[in-house]
């Protein structure tokens, strides 16, 4: 039956609603309504189901941080990364004078900081990347993509990683960082050699990582931690130190932004305590996870919001409370500071709610907040998002939770489900009818 009645969302969705703070439920609406035939309300928990979900892939050109390290998690199974990045010429066409030498080389990987316990033994690789890696910023690549390694250059060994510690080289004392001894052989051929043979390969860094493609950093598994590494500001670096026939000196390979480096990802649910493949997408359950890097992300659904079609409601608010369990953040495991509300596009692909569209992004929420007794949650303000999902009849269309800055970081949360007994996961909205 066509319907007589669509919702109303106060001032067409009521945008000062979305960037003020909470208010009372009593008072919300009574200037739109008729003194004398009105009402004003909350619905408490409203109903929503969620659930866990493998996520396929993110984004993960350019992140502000590579990462490298593994983590076998007692709840959400085993998870890994690496990286490749360019490595470009410190001048074009090097001149390395008159018969010269590589005495030694070394990678700087400097650490911007680390997620879980970096004092287990961690051997860093790294190898010759043997695939171009296309530095146009319209190429995008994900973090499932998986890449060629050539020659192996170097490694750490099974040892500590200190990202606090500051490192003394030489006299010098350096920020934190990896100092890993590289290939002398494989590196006099591929670049002293090359270059002193007037290479064209070394015109310039457009030409040169057509030649040398750049480097895969990876770990051995099973280490413990993940490492966050620089490769943006030039300070990550390989140096290669080579004398000739009248001088010693040193050039370098840098990693900076003008080139690319992409983050690899990938996710072994097998030891998980919930089932990826087979979620309870019916009744929800009593936990649910978000995990950056393009791991396990939450579900939600709102199977009954078409019951309110009709109803001649004026939707001032609709939020979404997410409790953090208390304790799942012990011993490093840290959650994401952020989480963004998703839903799928016209495309398939998964966007952010039209509540950011708004330019308030702010007033949308999603931040952990901090309560007493180690509480946490974060709270979600997605009015327009409910006002449109009942408007258009879609009451079972899924939101996903996913950790803002997941390219870049490895944090990991765990929530509480609509099944939990004492802080489910709620859905409130504040309205007010007409009689």
């Amino acid at each position: 039956m066509k319907k007589t009645f669509k919702i109303l969302i106060g001032a067409i969705l009521g945008v000062a609603f979305l960037l003020s703070c909470e208010k009372d439920s009593g008072l919300i609406g009574l200037d739109t309504l008729n003194e004398s035939r009105g009402r004003v309300g909350v619905l408490k928990q409203f109903k929503a189901i969620s659930f866990s979900l493998a996520d396929d892939s993110i984004l993960t050109t350019n992140p502000t941080r590579a990462i490298v390290g593994s983590v076998q998690d007692p709840e959400i199974g085993f998870h890994q990364a690496s990286f490749v990045t360019h490595l470009l010429l410190e001048t074009a066409q090097p001149n390395f004078g008159s018969n010269p030498i590589l005495d030694s080389a070394r990678l700087f990987l400097r650490y911007v900081g680390s997620y879980g316990d970096t004092m287990k033994p961690m051997n860093v690789k790294v190898y010759a990347l043997d695939e171009f890696m296309d530095p146009d910023e319209d190429k995008l690549y994900y973090s499932n993509k998986i890449w060629t390694k050539g020659t192996f250059l170097g490694e750490t060994g099974a040892v500590p990683h200190y990202p606090r510690t500051f490192v003394f080289d030489g006299g010098d004392t350096l920020s934190p960082r990896m100092i890993i001894p590289m290939d002398v052989s494989y590196l006099q051929q591929k670049i002293i050699d090359a270059a002193s043979n007037s290479s064209a390969d070394f015109i310039d860094n457009d030409a040169f990582i057509q030649y040398f493609n750049g480097i895969l950093v990876e770990s051995g598994g099973e280490d413990g931690s993940f490492l966050y590494l620089d490769a943006i500001t030039g300070v990550s670096r390989m140096q290669l130190f080579y004398h000739n026939d009248t001088d010693t000196n040193v050039f370098q390979l840098e990693t900076d932004n003008s080139g690319t480096t992409v983050n690899h990802f990938t996710h072994d649910y097998t030891t998980a305590v919930f089932d990826v493949n087979n979620p309870d997408v019916v009744n929800g359950e009593l936990y649910t996870y978000v995990q950056a890097m393009g791991g396990v992300l939450t579900a939600i659904e709102f199977p009954d919001l078409h019951n309110l079609a009709d109803s001649a409601f004026l939707i001032n608010k609709a939020e979404l409370v997410l409790s953090v369990e208390i304790g799942a953040d012990a011993n490093g495991v840290l959650p994401p500071q952020q989480l963004l509300v998703l839903e799928i596009g016209n495309d398939s692909s998964k966007v952010l709610i039209k509540d950011y569209n708004l330019g308030a992004s702010a007033g949308i929420g999603g931040t952990l907040i901090k309560g007493e007794y180690r509480q946490k949650e974060y709270r979600f303000n997605i009015t327009r998002h409910i006002f449109e999902r009942i408007n258009e009849d879609k009451s079972g269309t899924r939101l996903f939770l996913v950790a803002g800055g997941g390219a870049s970081s490895s944090n990991r949360v765990k929530l509480n489900g609509n099944l939990h007994p004492i802080n489910p996961l709620t859905l409130d909205i504040y309205f007010s009818q007409n009689l």
